[in-house]
């Protein structure tokens, strides 16, 4: 069942579901529907990279150790994108360059940042593998990258 939901096709199925969610925010008089993010981990991280492959609406999106979206589906991405990773997690880290090559290819915005010492779930203090100081400056650089794209122009 896992497995089933790690799959590719159910992360479209979980992307094209929060379309709905972008629509809904877009309605919303307190927001700017010219500026959305969106922000996943873990499998939510590769939600929100598949989000970027089908959402022309969404603007920012940042992937904390999620698997790449389909390849083949890159050169739809309007969204700029930040990636964080942890060095000892090969799983999803080992595949991050052909997705940064796939953005570069495509003339897309892709910024990442790996920590070395870092496992997966860096950022979750519930797990023992937890890292406060990486975590710490993984959300402030999240902070700033929402800041540069989101921010009013």
């Amino acid at each position: 069942m896992l497995m089933s939901l790690m799959s590719s096709e159910q992360r479209q199925r979980f992307a094209h579901d929060l379309l709905g969610a972008i629509q809904y925010l877009q309605g919303r008089p307190e927001v700017d529907g010219d500026r959305i993010g969106s922000v996943g981990f873990c499998m939510g991280g590769g939600i929100s990279a598949t989000l970027a492959t089908i959402s022309p609406e969404l603007r920012a999106a940042v992937i904390f150790y999620g698997q790449n979206p389909p390849l083949e589906r890159v050169p739809n991405i309007r969204a700029r994108m930040l990636g964080i990773y942890g060095g000892e997690d090969p799983r999803i880290t080992n595949a991050v360059p052909e997705f940064a090559e796939a953005m570069k290819e495509a003339r897309k915005n892709l910024g990442y940042h790996v920590y070395p010492n870092a496992s997966h779930a860096l950022f979750n203090d519930t797990k023992p593998n937890h890292r406060p100081e990486e975590a710490r400056d993984a959300w402030r650089r999240v902070l700033a990258f929402f800041d540069e794209t989101l921010r009013t122009i």
